[in-house]
């Protein structure tokens, strides 16, 4: 291969990787209550997103927060614990295509933040060291510039990710129900 063209693959690539690219919404997350937890207590996250361009973002609001009744209706989140993925056990909606109603818009430097319940949809109620990272990705997550999304999209780029946050749930006696396994 020329140089040319391994200059070229790793201009590509290096676009391909990069999500700043296209929209510059920061997540940033942090557990309550972090230094205190047991397997006994909610874990409640706290998300805030943040507008970093000059001009308003879009952002699908069911990717973003949990829905009227405190419930995350996709995976939203990575979670591990002592480096073993936890599974999601909670709903998956299946939608239509959004439209403008399914959106937030945020200004520029706006912060919008959101509490979302983890103990629900995720098993951790086990003692041990937990990472939890938000990690979004959707074909229509932004719409505040149809052409640049709609490049994303092709890219397959529409995504944010948080910071990862580390907290030590301690033992406790909850008993955790799958939604699998709950009986309705």
């Amino acid at each position: 291969m020329s140089t040319k063209n391994l200059l070229s693959l790793s201009a590509v690539a290096a676009t391909l990787l990069s999500t700043s690219a296209f929209a510059q919404i920061e997540a940033n997350l942090s557990i309550n209550n972090a230094n205190s937890l047991t397997g006994n207590d909610d874990v409640v996250a706290k998300l805030t997103f943040t507008n970093t361009e000059d001009h308003p973002m879009q952002m699908l609001k069911y990717l973003m927060k949990a829905n009227k009744n405190g419930e995350l209706e996709e995976n939203l989140f990575e979670v591990t614990r002592d480096g073993k993925v936890v599974s999601y056990e909670g709903m998956h909606v299946k939608r239509p295509a959004p439209t403008p109603a399914d959106y937030i818009t945020i200004k520029p430097g706006q912060s919008v933040s959101y509490s979302i319940e983890l103990s629900g949809v995720y098993d951790l109620n086990q003692a041990g060291n937990y990472s939890i990272q938000y990690n979004a990705t959707n074909m229509s997550l932004f719409s505040a510039q149809p052409m640049l999304n709609a490049k994303a999209a092709n890219l397959g780029m529409d995504g944010v990710l948080s910071n990862e946050a580390n907290v030590f749930i301690a033992k406790g006696e909850r008993d955790y129900v799958s939604m699998s396994n709950a009986k309705r």
